[in-house]
């Protein structure tokens, strides 16, 4: 893959790739590497296509006893944001239950001893065709899928590589911090 095509898919702010989709704003993404979450967060933390939806729904029904089950853009943008995409203005104006979304790895997060980390992680295989997948669909430029594979497998490619994000929760999963 030649350098302009990556250029056309993957922005990097302070080192590290992003999305370059128009909904990923320079502001916000700073924004979510800056953040420390408050006490009492509740942060659920994956790597793109890993069941991120599916735990944020589970999180959602037991903070509200089975009351809240909002749309996918709802939930998406008010009542489990995801940070790179609404940045922290939307975080700081939540008023109960803030349970919002990253995809950072555990070392490109700020984190707060009083906050709760979730992380969920997924057979590699099935999130690397649902994000194939997915990344067609928002990518200004269409991607071939050994391409795709390529960059997957060394890390140029949004959220960077795979299994670096899932050991670098991995490693502290006995912290007593996060525990």
């Amino acid at each position: 893959m030649s350098e302009t095509q990556e250029d056309a898919r993957i922005q990097y702010v302070r080192g590290f790739p992003f999305s370059k989709a128009p909904f990923y704003t320079k502001e916000n993404l700073e924004g979510t590497l800056d953040y420390v979450p408050h006490d009492g967060d509740i942060v659920i933390v994956s790597y793109p296509k890993t069941g991120t939806r599916w735990l944020e729904y589970i999180v959602l029904q037991i903070l509200s006893k089975a009351e809240m089950f909002p749309d996918f853009n709802d939930a998406l943008l008010k009542y489990v944001p995801f940070m790179e995409l609404v940045g922290p203005k939307v975080i700081d104006q939540m008023e109960s239950y803030r349970v919002y979304r990253t995809h950072l790895p555990f070392n490109r997060m700020n984190k707060n001893p009083k906050a709760k980390y979730l992380y969920i992680y997924r057979n590699p295989e099935d999130q690397f065709i649902s994000y194939y997948k997915f990344v067609q669909k928002i990518r200004p430029v269409h991607v071939d899928y050994n391409d795709f594979l390529d960059g997957y497998l060394i890390g140029r490619i949004e959220y960077a590589r795979y299994f670096e994000h899932i050991l670098s929760f991995l490693e502290h999963k006995n912290d007593e911090i996060y525990c």
